[in-house]
């Protein structure tokens, strides 16, 4: 905790028991609690890296621990990788329990297909195969999502974009009074230098959409915006500019 908020709804929906961890104060993992003991030792584990909401990536020293200590499966969701330029995919020989999720919606911008994957050792794919949904991929998302493989110079666009973009927006964001956290992803957390509901209504009132994590614990007064392309960004810190006026007045 802070993560991504769908997992507990998965763990519910298998009927199983949630154990969140707490991330320490700059959002690394906490390799002993994460690891577990007795029962905890031997269930599923799973972790977003980079992470999200916060966007930053855990060390990979730490991860490795975890995978060492932990007697059950470890999946580790690499959804926004491809903008850390960091993976564990060539891991998952070495570590028998390790999982690598990935997915054709963020670096491929191919959300609405509803393609995925993972990478793992032939023992857990045999087991993962066993009870997976029959056709759960249709054959529209299929040929869309071998064509992008072939696109690879889309994805290094996207990616080399974020990546020049995220230290810019990083340090405007900083000089309009927020306090953004360190990213490996394509989008920043930040808290607000106003309270986090007059910043996304003010917003939205303008035809600009962020994230609003501000009633979340670990998150409190924080939002979260997508890196876009330098004129993108403008118009969002124009019209956050707008905003913070206007409450001034």
């Amino acid at each position: 905790v802070p993560s991504y908020s769908l997992y507990s709804y998965f763990v519910d929906l298998a009927s199983g028991t949630l154990r969140e961890v707490e991330l320490d104060e700059e959002f690394q993992l906490d390799v002993d609690e994460m690891a577990g003991k007795g029962a905890a030792n031997k269930g599923i584990l799973i972790m977003p890296s980079p992470n999200n909401p916060t966007g930053n990536c855990f060390r990979q020293k730490d991860i490795e621990s975890i995978l060492a200590k932990h007697e059950g499966i470890v999946i580790l969701d690499e959804a926004y990788s491809e903008y850390a330029r960091q993976t564990m995919v060539d891991k998952v020989d070495e570590f028998d329990n390790l999982i690598v999720c990935k997915t054709f919606s963020k670096a491929y911008a191919m959300a609405n297909l509803r393609v995925g994957y993972c990478a793992t050792n032939l023992k857990v794919a045999d087991m993962l195969n066993s009870v997976k949904v029959p056709y759960s991929l249709n054959s529209v998302s299929e040929g869309a999502a071998i064509a992008a493989l072939k696109d690879q110079d889309f994805v290094k666009r996207s990616v080399d974009m974020v990546s020049e973009q995220r230290p810019k927006l990083f340090a405007k964001l900083k000089e309009l009074g927020f306090e953004p956290y360190p990213s490996d992803s394509n989008f920043i957390l930040a808290k607000s230098p106003i309270d986090h509901v007059k910043m996304i209504e003010g917003l939205k009132k303008r035809n600009v959409l962020i994230r609003d994590f501000g009633s979340k614990r670990r998150t409190e007064n924080c939002v979260r915006m997508t890196i876009g392309t330098e004129e993108l960004n403008k118009i969002m810190t124009d019209t956050i500019e707008d905003v913070l006026a206007e409450e001034k007045r």
